[in-house]
């Protein structure tokens, strides 16, 4: 009952850090997919997250055909040590979805 409780009070706390972006996930999961908006692709994205330490999953790694996975990205909200942590990732994923800035790469 206090993993259930636990997956709960994580999943409330991503809903109100990523309120106003897109994302489905079941209110006691352990994780959440979250759509990536236009400007980002999945591999830019990941890459940008991964370089500041946190790591999220390409929905295409769960792909079955060829070309079909949608545009996100999923998020364990199990692997955060505590909620403090969680909450830092967290902020970090929204910011980073709001921001364009990020998408463009030096040549």
């Amino acid at each position: 009952m206090a993993v259930r409780n636990e997956a709960i009070g994580r999943q409330r706390l991503a809903a109100r850090i990523l309120q106003g972006l897109s994302f489905a996930a079941r209110p006691s999961g352990h994780h959440l997919w979250l759509s990536l908006p236009s400007w980002w692709s999945r591999s830019n994205f990941v890459l940008h997250v991964l370089r500041r330490g946190l790591a999220v999953v390409a929905s295409d790694a769960f792909e079955v055909a060829r070309d079909t996975a949608p545009q996100a990205v999923r998020l364990s909200l199990g692997a955060a040590r505590n909620r403090a942590d969680l909450v830092e990732a967290l902020q970090l994923v929204a910011r980073t979805l709001k921001s364009r800035a990020a998408t463009r790469h030096v040549v």
